[in-house]
């Protein structure tokens, strides 16, 4: 089975409902392109997948797949697709502009045909060991006061998550308040986290980890940037909420983040860990270390039913993230939990999902 065609196409998202009405912040758009991917083999079979499109980068990597990607995989027969990966992968070493993140968009696609060629769901051939995961809920932002982060939380819980996570960085003056209220919000034990995007100093971020030492935060994820491994180890040294890190690291850099003395736990998705292929491989590498990878949300249709697929696969992510905004690329949308908070994983061939082409034509 070989790939004779790709396709490509950008979806524009109308981007109004993230900033809840406020002025758009300085650089960013109110349309967000996400490019939309299609394989399609001498079988017939058509496979999908999607990049993340929120920095108005889509026009970009639809040029890369056509310049780049195409002449590589047309012809190429996927009855060999771990060869053919590992050889795209040593390729982007040498593409310096770019990360492995756009082999993750092409894998993704692939598995969707190899499940769809043998009647399998993703998940199935990875070897599932479960078919419900339980859901957290990330925060919006541009909120007009910090209240409406508890009333949030409070709404979060109620909807039947399994927890909460914030996603704040403006500095220990303005978030440690914001913690606070957000605690008082749920309750002691309902699961909290806060994701700092590594925008914090190392003092801002010991400041803020001590207060969730405070508060009983369930995890601190990404206070420093994933690079700064010696403050990131002072950190863990320092504080008792787990710390999890390495998201932005590539799977051959993991390993060195599977250390204690580091972090508690490791991120990854199969958007920066290489798709499908590379995230299975970046669970399994963290379960030798008996590490949880926390999968997190790519924010992406596609790519995070890839991640459900993975997940069901392993059990060493405790839950499962998911991005409160997501537009209607799927006839029936897997990514949304049930009355006791779980994401099913969806049992039809490939990824299992329906395109909605009539929203997406439109």
């Amino acid at each position: 089975m070989k790939i004779t065609r790709i396709e490509t196409r950008i979806i524009e998202v109308d981007a109004s409902a993230w900033y809840k009405g406020k002025p758009l912040p300085a650089g960013e758009w109110n349309m967000w392109p996400f490019p939309l991917l299609t394989l399609v083999t001498d079988e017939g079979i058509e496979g999908y997948s999607m990049a993340y499109g929120k920095q108005n980068e889509a026009r970009a990597i639809v040029c890369l797949i056509e310049d780049f990607f195409a002449p590589r995989l047309i012809g190429q027969d996927l009855n060999d697709w771990e060869r053919t990966w590992a050889a795209l992968k040593m390729k982007l070493r040498d593409l310096r502009n770019f990360t492995e993140a756009m082999l993750g968009m092409i894998d993704v696609a692939v598995w969707d045909i190899l499940g769809k060629a043998r009647g399998q769901s993703v998940s199935q051939m990875l070897g599932a060991k479960r078919k419900r995961i339980p859901g957290y809920q990330t925060s919006t932002r541009f909120f007009d006061s910090i209240d409406d982060f508890g009333r949030e939380a409070q709404a979060v819980k109620a909807a039947g998550y399994h927890g909460y996570k914030l996603h704040i960085w403006a500095g220990p003056k303005h978030d440690i308040p914001v913690l606070e209220i957000v605690r008082d919000a749920v309750g002691p034990d309902f699961p909290l986290m806060i994701d700092a995007t590594s925008r914090y100093t190392f003092d801002e971020a010991l400041e803020v980890g001590r207060t969730l030492d405070r508060l009983n935060y369930t995890w601190y994820e990404e206070p420093i940037h994933d690079d700064h491994v010696a403050q990131l180890r002072e950190l863990t040294a320092q504080l008792k909420t787990p710390l999890l890190c390495a998201e932005s690291v590539d799977l051959d850099r993991l390993p060195l983040y599977l250390d204690r003395s580091v972090c508690a736990m490791v991120r990854g998705d199969c958007h920066i860990k290489a798709g499908i292929t590379g995230l299975a491989r970046a669970c399994r590498m963290a379960e030798e270390r008996e590490f949880n990878l926390e999968i997190h949300a790519a924010a992406t249709p596609l790519l995070d039913v890839g991640n459900l697929h993975v997940a069901a696969a392993f059990t060493n992510s405790r839950f499962l993230e998911v991005f409160p905004l997501y537009f209607p690329v799927f006839k029936h949308n897997p990514y949304s939990i049930d009355r006791e908070g779980y994401l099913t994983v969806p049992d039809g061939p490939g990824l299992g999902v329906e395109l909605d082409f009539d929203w997406i034509d439109n």
